[in-house]
């Protein structure tokens, strides 16, 4: 040490010997302090400053111990390999909790965001993205649409504000221990402000998107999303950039418009609720077989993600006015609310350049496809009776058409309501929003109530549209498509992946001499 640190660590020595209470000096002063130690700092001044700061948040102060304990980590993560348990045993010695004071366990905790610092060099929008798939490639079994899908929302997420609309991410899978948790743990580590949760109720999630715009990653939405109307309407509105809730504040109970519009990826078994899997891209989840290997995801080695976010923000950044300004191509085949989900995305791939135009329009036919499979079941049935009315009949029964109807085994008609098979007045029932009733009939010699093909021609039209052709016909087409699964040619991708991988299976090794990058942390009280 020297001189200067000698004789301060004398000084708070002096002072712990002497003093039971509190510290003289407020958190903030220690803190400075803190930050202002070497790159090797002297683990004796280290524990002593540790033990002066953990005294200091016991009196009167301003910081509170979650909040000091995170800016404390963050002052010394480069210098020490765990500076947590300098504060730790700091705070156990003290006879002090992490759970106590104002961040007890009846009051939660602050919200801390990270915000990373843009990398200083220039960056390439492709070679980004590449590396964002790669990334999700290494832990996760997905096709490659999905993966696609996935790169592009992470970036969008920097400058979602930027766009009209901001596409709900639907992590889906029919059971558990499909990868839906694994997916989010890493974009946890990938986007703009993440926020995890795996509950929320409606005015925690509109205050906080009001006050900092963050990514929010709701985690088995399952358990608590179905019911909720007031929650499933915030998470709708938040679609687009001038969703709001109206609530009254104050003493004089004055309205407020909240905002709601926020990036939003949602993983839960089962199918999200028709209207917020319609502002949505789908992910479908599957296990994966036994000879599927990925890497195991360490959150305890983040190194190589923190540099991924930095160099996806200089990009956000140095991209952001060119794509306000931006009008992408949108397949003819998405239907409006499709196109409205892809148009930030598109917008995004154009700008990035190299092979992302083209994977990003596949991408999107393909998750549109998907996601067209799960129709309500008005518009499936409205599907079936264009194929039974196919046939060239222009007149059928209501009771020839349910007949038909309850014989369609991979359909819901054969137990449609209670495990009993689709009825006259349940037909009815289902038509009748779109203004089809049944009325009598005569077919040949006979009469009966029942449905005219003409009937149904505009809603055809209206709420069929044409099939979007086969995704996989159209990757054939496709050179770029079918001989690289690579997303860029560049050789400095490769061999940026090849230098981190030691860090993604779990050895520290000096890999880089890039410039560090320092990350200040927001407070968010709510």
């Amino acid at each position: 040490m020297s001189p200067t640190n000698v004789e301060r660590l004398a000084a708070l020595q002096e002072k712990e010997a002497g003093a039971e209470g509190e510290s003289g000096r407020d958190a903030e002063v220690i803190l400075q302090d803190i930050g202002s130690l070497g790159d090797e700092p002297d683990l004796a001044e280290v524990a002593a400053l540790s033990k002066e700061l953990v005294r200091s948040l016991s009196g009167e102060t301003r910081v509170s111990t979650a909040v000091a304990r995170e800016k404390y980590i963050q002052l010394l993560g480069g210098k020490l390999s765990a500076p947590a348990r300098f504060f730790d045993e700091a705070l156990a010695d003290s006879g002090m909790t992490r759970s106590s004071g104002p961040d007890g366990p009846e009051q939660g905790k602050a919200l801390l965001f990270e915000s990373p610092s843009p990398w200083p060099q220039e960056v390439h929008g492709a070679e980004v993205l590449g590396e964002l798939m790669a990334t999700l490639r290494r832990f996760v079994v997905l096709g490659e649409a999905a993966l696609v899908a996935l790169s592009l929302w992470t970036l969008h997420t920097y400058l979602f504000d930027t766009f009209w609309f901001t596409p709900r991410l639907a992590i889906t899978s029919p059971e558990k221990r499909c990868g839906k948790t694994l997916v989010l743990s890493l974009l946890r580590q990938l986007v703009a402000k993440p926020l995890m949760s795996a509950n929320a109720s409606p005015a925690a999630i509109f205050r906080c998107v009001e006050k900092v715009r963050p990514t929010l990653l709701i985690d088995e939405a399952d358990t608590f999303l179905h019911g909720k109307d007031e929650l499933r309407g915030i998470l709708n509105s938040g679609h687009q950039q001038d969703g709001c809730v109206l609530r009254t504040a104050g003493d004089d109970h004055e309205p407020r418009a909240f905002s709601t519009f926020a990036p939003a990826a949602i993983a839960m078994i089962g199918e999200l609720p028709d209207t917020l899997a319609d502002r949505s891209i789908d992910v479908r989840m599957a296990r994966k077989k036994p000879q599927e290997k990925v890497e195991r995801l360490r959150l305890d080695r983040l190194g190589p993600f923190e540099e991924l976010r930095r160099r996806a923000l200089r990009w956000a950044t140095d991209s952001q006015e060119t794509l306000a300004q931006a009008d992408p191509d949108v397949p003819d085949e998405l239907n409006d609310r499709a196109a409205d989900n892809w148009r930030a995305l598109l917008a995004i791939a154009d700008a990035a350049g190299g092979d992302w135009p083209a994977l990003a329009r596949r991408a999107a036919l393909e998750t549109a496809t998907s996601t067209d499979e799960d129709r309500s079941a008005r518009i499936r049935l409205l599907e079936d009776l264009r194929g039974i009315f196919g046939d060239g009949q222009s007149k059928r029964y209501s009771r020839d058409l349910v007949a038909q109807l309850t014989q369609m085994e991979d359909r819901p008609w054969p137990e449609w309501k209670a495990g009993k098979p689709l009825s006259l007045r349940q037909l009815a029932r289902l038509l009748e929003p779109f203004g089809v009733k049944p009325k009598h009939l005569r077919i040949g010699k006979t009469t009966g109530r029942g449905y005219e093909k003409r009937d149904f021609e505009e809603v055809f039209e209206r709420y069929l549209p044409s099939p979007i052709r086969n995704n996989r016909d159209i990757a054939l087409e496709s050179e770029t498509y079918t001989t690289s699964r690579s997303v860029t040619t560049d050789r400095s991708v490769t061999d940026r992946q090849e230098a981190l991988e030691p860090l993604y299976k779990g050895v520290v090794t000096d890999v880089t001499d890039r410039e560090p990058g320092p990350a200040e942390k927001e407070v968010i009280e709510l």
